[in-house]
């Protein structure tokens, strides 16, 4: 008997995690959102298309422990994220993260009056 496999949209990602960097691919159901499939995962992220930090090689396949990652940052347009449409007026900020292993600087998206602090 076959199981039903929805159809993927792939996702390339970044992940911060404590052992470094890894580079990788989420392989997420087309009429899922990004944050809810990432939300809604078990224990272990499925990556596949992997690079480790300090390995010289890629590995096709990678299970890795949710609690091991710190940040994810999708390698994408963010079309493909299907995330949800803000309710009310948005304003983009400029944000800082400063880590253990370098800093990361980008922009975030703000609903009415949410602080960077409360987000």
């Amino acid at each position: 008997m076959s199981q039903y496999r929805p159809p993927l949209r792939e996702i390339p990602s970044v992940l911060f995690t404590v052992s470094g960097w890894i580079r990788g691919t989420f392989h997420v159901p087309q009429l899922h959102g990004f944050m809810d499939f990432i939300g809604k995962s078990a224990d272990f992220l499925k990556i596949t298309e992997v690079t480790l930090p300090h390995l010289k090689k890629n590995l096709a396949y990678f299970g890795l422990r949710r609690n091991a990652v710190l940040m994810i940052i999708p390698d994408c347009p963010e079309e493909m994220l299907h995330l949800p449409r803000p309710l009310g007026k948005v304003r983009t900020i400029g944000i800082s993260f400063l880590l253990e292993s370098g800093t990361i600087t980008g922009n975030l998206a703000l609903e009415g009056e949410t602080r960077p602090s409360d987000f």
